[in-house]
Order: C-alpha cells, then structure tokens, then sequence
C-alpha cells in the first residue's frame, strides 16, 4: 500500500450560473507532501483540469477544495479529485456532478396610463427580474 490510502470526491458548493467549488478529502499514512488536481467536464465532454496544488501533511485526512469559474449556465458538470504521493501512489475519487444555475430571466416593459385629461401617459422602459 502507497501513501496516498484513499481519495474522496465531496459535494461542490457555492454553486452560481458560472461557478462552482470543487471539494475532496484524501487520507494519507505519513507526513510529507501529496499533489492533487480535480478532473471536470460539461456536457460538451472535453476535460478540463484544475492546477495541481501541493498539500503538507498527515497522517490522516486532507480537506481540499478548488473554485473553477467560466462555467456555462444551466448545464451539468461532473469531476472527480485525483491524488498523487511521493512515493508514486495515487488514488482517483468517485465522480460527482452539479448542475449550474440558469440566469434569472429579465422581462423588459414600459409602463403606460392614461392621464386624468384623457391623454395617453408613456412610462420609461424597465426592467423586471422574474423571482426564482
């Protein structure tokens, strides 16, 4: 058995229409350094991949996360964390996925009224954000 004893995909958080943040804990059995990066894809299928960050430490778990932004609205994401030792262990966590917010929907009017003279009362144009 490696350093690298088990790689865990959690729940992304902070969840926006154009962001997310990726979470993980790993468990190691003895101080030193590990490397992790998270894996992640939309619904067009092409992977992209987080930097690598170092973590110090151990034994025992890491709690990891990573804020990926210029998500496109509405759409599913998957990923997954994956974890190298030093000693050349690695272990990949689970996949997970979350779904991206849809942009609030604008509706854009202009308000009319007629006027106690009987005229027509054009209003300025506005904007209405619809209520989620």
């Amino acid at each position: 058995m490696g350093w690298v004893i088990s790689a865990t995909t959690l729940p992304a958080t902070d969840i926006t229409e154009n962001q997310g943040r990726l979470q993980a804990k790993f468990n190691v059995q003895i101080y030193y350094y590990y490397y992790y990066y998270f894996w992640y894809w939309g619904e067009d299928g092409y992977p992209r991949v987080t930097p690598q960050r170092t973590w110090w430490g151990g034994p025992g778990y890491a709690y990891v996360n990573e804020l990926i932004t210029g998500l496109n609205p509405g759409e599913t994401y998957h990923f997954r964390v994956k974890v190298d030792g030093r000693d050349g262990s690695h272990k990949d966590g689970g996949v997970l996925n979350f779904f991206t917010e849809n942009p609030p929907e604008i509706w854009h009017f202009r308000a009319y009224g007629i006027a106690g003279d009987g005229h027509l009362y054009k209003g300025e144009d506005m904007e209405f954000e619809w209520p989620t």
